[in-house]
Order: C-alpha cells, then structure tokens, then sequence
C-alpha cells in the first residue's frame, strides 16, 4: 500500500529442470505424431461411408472441396434427406488431408452431433484412418454430479478429485493419445476412460482436440466469445457449421449478456456469514446499480421493458471489484450448489460487452434486470468466420442466401459461394397444401379458433397414419388443442425443458409399429429441427400458421435497425425467423426417395408472395378450403400431388 518492496530469496528447486526436460520432451512427441498422423493421412484414401452417391451428393462434395482448397466460404443449401452430411464430410476430409488442416463441425443440438458421429464411423469402417473427439457442457459429462459426490460442477481441485492433479495423471498416463488413437471417440467411452484414470473428461476432450483430426461440438465452442476454446478456429482449422440457420439467433444470444436480479437475490440469500461481509456488500453495489434503472431511461416504451443508457465505467469498476475478490471467495466456505460464481461471469460479461459494442447494440432495463440486445450479430460473427482456413455453412433452410451472409458478416475477405440443389424425389411422393378461408393471425384468432381446429381433427382423420402438429408457441397448443379431435389417436406432447432421453422417448414411439399417432410441438423446438422419422414413421405435418415471433421490444428494435440498414425491416426482423421454422417443421417429413407424405400448412397467410418467396423452389403449394379432401385423395393414390 506504502509502495514499499521487498526481495524475497528463494531456493531453486532442484527437480525444476528434470521437469522442464520431461515437458520438452513431450511436446517434441507430440510434434512428431501429429506429422506422422498428417502424412498418414495424405496418402490414405478418403472413402465414401456408402457403395454410392445418392442424386446431386457429387456435386456437393466437389464444391466443399474446392470451398477448402481455395480457402473461401461456401454457402450450401440442400433439402432434407439430400445427404449433406455424407457429402460435406466427405469433401472437407479430402481436402483438409490433402492441406493438413483439421475439421471443426459446430452443431446446435445433441442430434446434429450425433449424425456427424455416425458419418464419421461410417467413413473409419469404410477404411480411412480418421480421429475425432466430441465436446460436450461441462454438466453434462461431469462425473462429480454423476457419482452423487455434489450437486453441481465445482472444478476447484480442492473439491473435484477429477481436477486435483489433473495434468500429472494426464502425462503420467499419455492419456491423450490413448483415448485419441482409439478412433471416433464417443462421449461415452471418454467418460468411462477418464473414470478409470479418475480425471475430469470434460477436460479431457479439450486436450483430446489437439491430436485428433476431426472434432465436433456445440457451436459456442467455436464461436462465444467467452465460451469457445482458444486453440480452435484458426487458420489451420476448416469450420463446418451444420444447420447454420441457427448461428444468427446464438450469436445474438451472445451479444446480449444480461445481470438479473434473481441471480444477486440468491447470492444475498446465501452470502450471510459475517466472514462473507465483503462479498455480500459488493452485490448490494450491484443490486443499487440496478436500482437506479429507472433513472436512466432515454426512450419510453409501452411495457415492462425500457430503453436505458448507464455510464459503462461503473459497471468496469463493478467487474474489476469481483476480480479484486476473487481470493477472499476462495477462502470463504461457499455454499453448494454457488451463485457466486455466476453472477461474477454475468457482472464480467455484461461489462465487457457494454465497452465492446456499437451502435448496433442497445441497452434495456426492467425490474428484473439491466440486458444488451444485439441486433446485428455480424459484430461478433464477421471477425471469427475470417480467421479458419476455410468455412462450410449448410442447411435446408438459408434462403434468402444474402440476409444469412449479411447476418454472419461474410464474405468479408473471402471468396463466398452460394450452391442451392433441388429435391431429387419423385415430387409426386410430397403433397403441399395451403388451407386458405382461414387466419391464425393473433387478430382473428377469436374469430377463426374453432374453425382452424376443425380444420386440423378433420386433417388428422384423412391421414393414414402418425402425424405431427406444429404450433407456433406452447401458448397457441394450450388454445387450440383442447377444440381437436384426434380420434382417438395417441397424443405425444413436446413440454418445455424436456430432456433428450424424454425426447429420445418420444421418438421411439412415434417409429414403433401400431395405431398412427399425433406429435403435438412447436416450432423451433427441439422437435422441428434435426428429427429423422422416415417411411411410415411419420406421414403428415400440420403447421398451424407462420411461425412469426411474437411481439416484443427486442422485435420491435430489430426491425428497425433491419430498416436502417436494408430498407427491409419486416421481412428480415418477423418474416426470415418465421419461415425458417416452418421448412424445418415441414422437413420432417419424406426423408427418403421412397417416402410418401404430406405436408399442411394452416393459415391464408402462406399464400402471399413475400411469404412463399421463402419456401423451397421444389414444393408445389396447392390451394385447398378441403384439406381432408385433397388429403384422402393423396394418401389413395388418386391425384398424386395435385
């Protein structure tokens, strides 16, 4: 405090330089495997996980290819059932092989990843010496939780015998390379290796990224500013995004970190000790600060919500104040599971980005809380997507190509390509009907609810087998499901929260042999996206309405900011969001060639043209006041499409 100094004398440790030499030593071995590994992989044959391609599945391996060769962006469109995954990882494994590159395949759901890990065994069957490693969240594999030996991850090594010593056993082990060289290595098997070495796996899979050639994982591994891992994304790295329709609204979750009451009240209930008095004054501190919201206001809004403006120093100084304490929360006994640590990330992030943003982010306060919005996450996309050697983005759902790449910042110094391939099914195997005389516009859902349930039950009836409702909401479902006849049929409803194993369930079911039943979801969920119900598994879906997002301040500043920028407010804030959750829930059915379904779409809103604009080119909507009729006719065998 003085400014005083003091020269402490410290003894060598005599030990220290064997350490250094051990180190040294393992990194030159490293080096050395990683080349033979390369030059294994240059002179080993990619091979196709399948005795052929399917229609069109040539072409996308050669544009991903040539994408990763020239180092630029591709943009590839393709409907579901296509093969995409097949071809893109059959065209970024031979070119990464040929540059030595490695391959990130950044997902969104537990699904995706599950079909890019089927892809790559395939391929490792097929003869191709490939290694890859799946990261998954830390509270899904940690084995603290799973033993019952806590109630949540706590990483400290002082408390999570997986963590002490973690780094010792690690070389002590050559852990890395055993668990690496074993191939596809499954979440599973990494867990069961590091229970046997009793070492963290999360931590595990995160070193396991270096010797492996292939590594898959949500995308805020590769893309959150404070969630992705340093070591993944840089020039020697070619960045797959499957379903990237869903990067936008992620990354825009990231640049609207939020600090909520609920978190400083539960760190207030539990900080009571008089040894957590520091601790305890600094979210009092946070709490006045959200205290004076109300004083801040620079733009009235009808709603709970308001426009605010806070100096960005105040918040600096609160994020520096927790850093300062970080030591004094160490020492105090925390209580199981900790709040602490959660709103010293909220306070650090929400700081950082209030310094960091633009003109494109604005500030919004409410009694719960003080929250960024980002609008225009090419902010935080553009800067990331140039530093990989190349980037592969892939969907059904990219249309309009040009306010995706906007959204993303791409090209940026990139030659961007843009390949859309059509359906290769019979289009006589898919019927698109549009039930028109009808509205489920929030205006006229008075007017219209008994009338759009009829439409649905008498639908449902006409079908030969297991279908599935897509709601725009669970509010939507609650109004109308009540009003349908599902005659008798088996309901499987989507609740909020559920968990992959109940959906996993849920699925099962719906593939099983039997009486046809109903699936009753939302868009957007984790139902309408990333599901594969082939053949008779699944042979209708009913969509009930455009999927717009419900009327918010947050929609509201986006489509003004869409305006500002593109003269296109409406159609990239409400109508590019909605549309995309309805090809998706549409894309649920016909999945294969053979495949024979229906497709229903509920409201006289999907007969405009700046609403059809976003189907894909290969449906044939069909105008229909009768959908049970046109349906009956179908599934007979009658009127084929028409």
């Amino acid at each position: 405090v003085d400014g005083s100094s003091k020269i402490l004398a410290v003894e060598a440790d005599p030990l220290l330089g064997d350490r250094v030499a051990a180190r040294l030593g393992r990194v030159v071995l490293t080096r050395e495997r990683r080349l033979h590994r390369l030059a294994l992989r240059r002179t080993s044959p990619v091979r196709f996980p399948f005795s052929a391609f399917r229609a069109g599945q040539d072409e996308m391996v050669n544009e991903v290819e040539g994408t990763v060769l020239e180092g630029g962006a591709l943009l590839l469109e393709a409907p579901t059932g296509a093969g995409k995954t097949a071809a893109a990882l059959h065209g970024v494994l031979r070119a990464a092989a040929l540059t030595g590159r490695r391959v990130l395949w950044a997902t969104a759901r537990g699904p995706q990843q599950a079909v890019a890990e089927a892809a790559l065994r395939a391929v490792v069957a097929a003869g191709t010496p490939i290694r890859s490693v799946t990261l998954r969240a830390r509270d899904k594999v940690c084995l603290r939780t799973a033993l019952g030996e806590g109630e949540s991850p706590d990483c400290r090594p002082e408390v999570c015998r997986f963590a002490r010593n973690y780094h010792t056993k690690l070389l002590d082990s050559d852990l890395v390379e055993r668990a690496a060289s074993e191939g596809v290595l499954l979440p599973e098997r990494l867990s069961a290796l590091s229970l046997s070495a009793e070492v963290c796996p999360a931590a595990l899979a995160r070193d396991c990224t270096e010797a492996v050639d292939v590594v898959i994982g949500d995308l805020n591994y590769f893309f959150d500013p404070d969630g992705h891992l340093l070591s993944l994304g840089g020039p020697d790295d070619v960045v797959v995004i499957d379903e990237a329709h869903q990067l936008v609204e992620r990354a825009r979750q990231w640049g609207s970190p939020a600090v909520t009451r609920s978190v400083v009240d539960a760190v207030l209930a539990a900080y009571r000790a008089p040894e957590q008095h520091l601790l305890r004054r600094l979210a009092d501190d946070v709490v006045a600060e959200l205290d004076e919201l109300p004083l801040r206001v620079v733009s009235e809004w009808a709603g709970p919500e308001q426009l605010v403006e806070v100096p960005p120093r105040r918040w600096e100084d609160l994020r520096d104040r927790f850093d300062e304490l970080a030591l004094d929360h160490l020492r105090v006994r925390a209580p199981d599971p900790d709040p602490w640590p959660e709103l010293a990330r909220a306070v650090d992030r929400f700081a950082r980005v209030l310094r960091e943003s633009g003109p494109e982010t604005v500030l919004i306060g409410s009694d719960a809380g003080i929250r960024l919005f980002c609008r225009d996450p090419s902010a935080i996309l553009g800067p990331q997507l140039a530093e990989p050697g190349a980037v592969i983005a892939m969907s059904a759902t990219l249309r309009p190509m040009e306010v995706w790449a906007d959204q993303v910042g791409l090209p940026g110094a990139r030659t961007l390509r843009k390949r859309s391939f059509l359906s290769t099914f019979p289009p006589e195997n898919r019927l698109v009907l549009v039930v028109s005389g009808l509205s489920t516009a929030w205006k006229h859902r008075e007017r219209d609810r008994d009338r759009v349930a009829q439409a649905l039950s008498a639908g449902i009836g006409a079908v030969p087998g297991n279908c599935a409702v897509f709601f725009s909401s669970f509010e939507q479902r609650a109004d109308l499901v009540l009003r349908v006849d599902l005659g008798g049929r088996e309901a499987l409803r989507q609740e909020p929260g559920m968990s992959e194993a109940e959906r996993s369930l849920i699925l099962d079911t719906m593939r099983a042999p039997g009486p046809p039943k109903v699936l009753l979801a939302v868009m957007g969920g984790i139902f309408g996206e990333g599901v594969d119900l082939a053949g008779d598994a699944l042979r209708a879906v009913f969509v009930v309405g455009p999927g717009l997002p419900p009327p918010s301040l947050e929609r509201r500043l986006q489509e003004e900011w869409e305006e500002e920028q593109h003269g296109e407010g409406y159609r990239r804030a409400w109508l590019h969001p909605g549309l995309t959750r309805v090809v998706q829930a549409a894309g649920r059915v016909v999945r294969r060639p053979e495949d024979r379904g229906a497709v229903v779409l509920i409201c006289q809103r999907f007969l405009q043209r700046e609403i059809q604009e976003f189907f894909p080119e290969d449906w044939a909507p069909v105008r229909a006041r009768d959908p049970a009729a046109a349906l009956r006719r179908f599934f007979e065998g009658e009127g084929g499409g028409g």
